[in-house]
């Protein structure tokens, strides 16, 4: 599995997280709002967002895409139903002769009967099949809508603005930020269970998943974007180290991860996090920094909180 695909089903893993228990009453809304949610993950400024959900509208609302879209599903009735005609012409007597009726009623579906249709559907699935299915359409909406706006971008550099405006054009995928995840260890307890020859050699092992779980041995964990943690939480890694042992010692340990892990996010209990140290692990190119032994004043930090 490639790493971009990886980061995808993390990207997939956060947004389903946040709106798994998120009644469908308004389909339509609630598409806009993960199509929102999938810009911002994908680390589009509001102005870049704005525009490119104005595309996503202007393409779900344009009549030749409706009228193609509503041609498709009448191809799609017809052809599904002759196939079920076929199954039961062993059973009953000329069921094709139901064909030609099918027909007119199929050629007499407008657009609004088919977006009706498409909405009861949708309601028929469970709450969870409910969110999957439209997390799916407003990805691929949203993936519409950048697809245009890309080429915008590039049209507006062919028809004059020269060569800085094309070098924009094509760089204007924003750059992501790189996530840090921070945590400290009880030291003893760290060196006990040997983990920290697995983090050191940038693994996740099993080992070091079970000890994530074990709430009373991590005495903090914090989750945000790198220029966030330059300025709030590297005085805690630049701490010096310890001169004589001490059993409230700790070793901090930094993880370089692609995007946020939900099960991290602020406000959450700790023994959620077993879930995303799995999902980790599977990450071979995750890169890690294990501190020496310091104080346990290395953490005396505003911006960090004892997990619950």
């Amino acid at each position: 599995m490639s790493d971009h695909f990886k980061y995808f089903l993390r990207l997939w893993d956060k947004l389903y997280e946040k709106h798994k228990n998120t009644n469908v009453m308004n389909v339509d809304q609630l598409i806009d709002q993960l199509i929102e949610d999938w810009l911002k993950e994908f680390g589009f400024d509001h102005q870049k967002q704005q525009q490119i959900f104005d595309y996503t509208k202007s393409f779900r609302e344009n009549s030749e895409i409706q009228k193609f879209a509503l041609s498709f599903y009448k191809s799609l009735l017809l052809a599904t139903h002759k196939k079920f005609f076929g199954f039961l012409s062993v059973k009953l007597p000329n069921p094709r002769n139901l064909i030609p009726t099918l027909e007119k009623n199929v050629e007499d579906l407008k657009e609004d009967s088919f977006k009706n249709i498409i909405t009861d559907a949708i309601n028929k699935e469970s709450m969870n099949s409910q969110t999957k299915l439209l997390l799916l359409i407003a990805f691929a909406l949203a993936s519409i809508g950048i697809a245009i706006y890309l080429l915008n971008q590039k049209q507006n550099s062919v028809t004059g603005r020269g060569n800085t405006d094309r070098e924009d054009s094509y760089s204007s995928l924003p750059k992501t930020s790189k996530i840090i995840v921070f945590f400290a260890l009880d030291a003893d307890r760290a060196e006990e269970t040997k983990i920290l020859a697995d983090l050191e050699n940038k693994r996740i092992s099993q080992n070091v998943i079970n000890f994530m779980s074990q709430t009373t041995d991590i005495k903090t964990l914090w989750q945000g974007k790198e220029e966030d943690y330059n300025s709030k939480l590297k005085e805690c890694w630049d701490c010096p180290s310890i001169k004589e042992k001490d059993q409230y010692d700790i070793y901090l340990v930094k993880m370089e991860l692609e995007s946020t892990e939900p099960e991290f996010e602020e406000g959450l209990p700790a023994s959620s996090w077993r879930r995303a140290f799995k999902r980790i692990s599977d990450n071979h190119n995750i890169k890690i920094e294990v501190s020496k032994r310091k104080p346990k004043e290395a953490v005396n930090n505003p911006h960090l909180k004892i997990p619950r």
